[in-house]
């Protein structure tokens, strides 16, 4: 965005996915928020801090609630995305959010049918009306996989957010002493 000169004047924010325990009278066991990613902010360490601090504090606040008030939470989260997304709407209203990041851990110990291991995961998510990105992380074993869905109508060079991944990733562990 910055290369274009398209960085948005309000801060970027993400819909981070949540899942919560699941009883027998649980629809669906997943819900969510909203995290502004700090856009603003110029220093990487600075801008991870806070993403860091606002994701713990979502999750554990949602993960607080009784089973009840998730699902009512989620419903009220979700209704204006349903709406939108069956009369056509999305594309018109201002969205709620910028684009979707999830994070599931698959399994510590190697995966295996029949005599075969898995090896990776690469994660494929889905797009909404009005929602043109999706960053999907699958962590498997001792190892992260990164997966981008876009929209190639919205995200004009989406093949470039690989390389430029990997640059902030390098960044990130060379300001924090991990390289």
């Amino acid at each position: 965005m910055a290369e274009q000169d398209a960085l948005p004047s309000a801060d970027i924010t993400a819909s981070i996915p949540v899942g919560f325990e699941r009883d027998h009278q649980t629809i669906n066991a997943a819900t969510g928020f909203v995290c502004p990613l700090g856009s603003g902010v110029d220093d990487p360490l600075r801008r991870l801090a806070r993403i860091h601090a606002v994701t713990t504090r979502g999750k554990a606040e949602l993960l607080e609630m009784s089973p009840n008030a998730l699902q009512h939470y989620t419903l009220l989260g979700l209704l204006p995305l349903a709406i939108g997304q069956k009369s056509g709407a999305l594309q018109k209203l201002p969205p709620v959010f910028n684009f979707t990041v999830s994070n599931i851990v698959l399994s510590k110990e190697p995966l295996h049918l029949g005599d075969a291991e898995l090896e990776t995961l690469i994660p494929l998510s889905f797009l909404c009306d009005g929602y043109g990105l999706n960053v999907t992380l699958v962590g498997y074993t001792d190892a992260v996989t990164l997966g981008i869905v876009g929209c190639r109508d919205t995200i004009p060079h989406l093949q470039r957010l690989a390389p430029y991944t990997l640059d902030a990733l390098a960044e990130l562990e060379e300001l924090s002493g991990l390289s």
